[in-house]
């Protein structure tokens, strides 16, 4: 997708239009730059997404503006805001919304794949009256201000008011020479940054939040039973998983694939953990999380892989970057590859398959008859038992251990680490300090396993490619392998100290695990109450004895033995208090 557009505007709240209007119209001819009022429009833009927000989970914005009777649909990226002007991608096409998805244009190809085949519904309308005035520099229009009054619309009657005033680049590079202008304009006018997008304004009234699939509570306690905590994570993973499916699509970020891999993993890894209290519907969907995430990791071990072999000739002298080109050229070329298979996959009905069994089994909820199962006792077992493992692995490695062995220590850390993130927030700051030098330990094992398969595809390279690659890129590979060689050696050296805070923080949270849950209060006694009266008028009330129990104080002896537990002060305090 080489087509790119950039919008570049300063966005202020304008307290009063008409003084902004006055003051551009007492600009002198003299000035730097001369101004040309355009006849003022009226324009109406809707806002569209699917229901799953599917639009603003790519990173975009989908409008359709409408002037007197000609329409036209764009594409605005998430914006960047900081303290000068707003940033933002923008792709526009004249038509409505049903040609526009249809149309091989810009915007056309990003809505096919963001949506696949989801419709968009409107979420609000944005009507505006627009005064726009032309900044030229000599004869050439350098930048656009646009005085709107806006009427934010909402389903429902709801409705609100913006005043804005938009300074938008026309002439690329242009909108710096513009500062003193914009100062000025700010000072006199009153102008304060818009804190907020129209969008995002839109939202705001009309009561949308948009973000990740309701797929049910998601809501965990420290008392609740397993079965509850584990709908509640993996709706938090699997609504990870959906909201990632339209960026992982469009591509454009190499964030939103990654992400959706580590939603997958997370929720295997769930799937895994709680396999005790789980439907089989549910844990029918593992298999095929496993198939979907061999696809993703095809791309992802791509992307770090280009985005590795790129930067070194980013930053290479001639030489070393004329010999990586055609190295990049075939990462590049693997990689549009294994894209064009994972869209295949995910348009596909085994994919369509998962997530609708997904939707359908976590809004349904946990089934009647599940074992009463504490999720501090299931914690204990999984942990516990997932640490024995790691720890037997850990300690056995070697620097001279083949790497094989470093990547399995890295694939139980994995499990071990999203065992205890699922019930991190039992452990207080045990849990947290161990996650902390377990992720340590998996960053340096995931590095090595980065090098290692890009070692591997450059092998295969060579292999597969006789005479394709120029002599000058061999030589490169080459070099490229002994510098991963090096860098190897080096993460293998830092291991025996990673992995000492892991098994020492791991320690301190295996204590917390052993030691026996504190014993709830005893409950209040419950107050006394005088008897109820005979209501028999025949026979005379009878005084009533009544037995009052005193509260235990110090004056009852305490028993011979304080308890298990107990300091040697409490032991002193003891035997001083029994002395007559």
């Amino acid at each position: 997708m080489a087509e790119t557009s950039q919008e570049i505007e300063w966005q202020f709240d304008a307290p009063d239009l008409e003084a902004v209007d006055r003051w551009l119209r007492t600009q002198p001819s003299h000035a730097a730059f001369s101004l040309e009022a355009r006849p003022p429009k009226h324009q109406r833009d809707t806002y569209f997404d699917t229901p799953d927000w599917r639009v603003f989970n790519a990173a975009y914005t989908l409008r359709v503006r409408a002037v007197a009777d000609a329409f036209e649909t764009t594409l605005k990226g998430r914006p960047t805001r900081g303290s000068g002007p707003v940033s933002r991608a923008e792709f526009t096409v004249p038509g409505g919304l049903p040609d526009a998805i249809e149309e091989p244009s810009a915007v056309g190809r990003r809505l096919q794949l963001m949506l696949r085949g989801h419709a968009p519904a409107p979420l609000f309308t944005v009507a505006t009256h627009r005064r726009a005035w032309l900044v030229r520099r000599g004869e050439v229009v350098i930048a656009e201000i646009a005085l709107d009054e806006t009427a934010i619309e909402a389903p429902g009657g709801t409705s609100g008011v913006l005043r804005r005033v938009e300074i938008e680049e026309v002439a690329a590079g242009s909108l710096g020479a513009l500062d003193a202008f914009v100062t000025a304009i700010r000072t006199e006018c009153g102008l304060t940054p818009a804190a907020d997008s129209k969008f995002a304004s839109g939202l705001a009234i009309a009561g949308l939040t948009p973000g990740v699939p309701d797929l049910g509570p998601t809501e965990i306690a420290s008392d609740d039973r397993a079965v509850d905590r584990a709908y509640a994570v993996i709706r938090r993973r699997a609504a990870e998983f959906l909201a990632r499916e339209a960026g992982t699509a469009l591509g454009e970020d190499v964030e939103q694939l990654h992400d959706m891999r580590v939603a997958t993993r997370r929720l295997r890894a769930a799937l895994r953990v709680f396999d005790g209290v789980l439907p089989r519907a549910l844990m029918d969907t593992r298999d095929e999380l496993r198939w979907f995430a061999q696809s993703l990791g095809a791309v992802r071990d791509l992307d770090v892989q280009l985005e590795h072999i790129a930067g070194l000739r980013d930053v290479a002298g001639w030489a070393e970057a004329t010999a990586l080109a055609p190295l990049v050229t075939q990462f590049e070329r693997q990689h549009a590859q294994a894209r064009t298979e994972l869209l295949a996959v995910m348009d596909g009905e085994r994919y369509a398959r998962l997530v609708a069994t997904l939707r359908r089994v976590l809004l349904a909820g946990p089934e009647a008859g599940v074992a009463e199962v504490a999720s501090r006792d299931e914690a204990r077992r999984i942990i516990l038992r997932r640490y024995r493992r790691f720890e037997a692995d850990a300690r056995a490695l070697r620097r001279d251990s083949p790497h094989v062995q470093f990547h399995a220590l890295r694939i139980r850390g994995k499990r071990l680490r999203y065992s205890v993130e699922f019930f991190v927030d039992l452990f207080g700051r045990s849990g947290a300090r161990a996650l902390t030098s377990l992720r340590a330990l998996q960053d340096l094992l995931g590095e090595l396993q980065d090098l290692a398969t890009t070692d591997l595809r450059l092998r295969d390279m060579v292999r597969d490619l006789p005479g394709e690659l120029p002599a000058d890129t061999l030589v490169m590979i080459g070099r490229l392998m002994e510098r991963h060689e090096t860098r190897s050696r080096g993460i293998v050296r830092s291991f025996p100290r990673a992995r000492a805070g892991v098994l020492r923080d791991f320690g301190r949270l295996q204590r917390v695990l052993r030691a026996p849950d504190p014993e709830p209060p005893a409950p209040e006694p419950e107050p006394l109450s005088a008897p109820e009266p005979d209501p028999s008028p025949a026979v005379a009330p009878r005084p009533t004895a009544v037995t009052i129990i005193p509260p235990a104080s110090s004056s009852v002896p305490a028993p011979i033995y304080p308890g298990p537990g107990r300091t040697l002060q409490s032991f002193v305090r003891f035997f001083r208090g029994r002395r007559p």
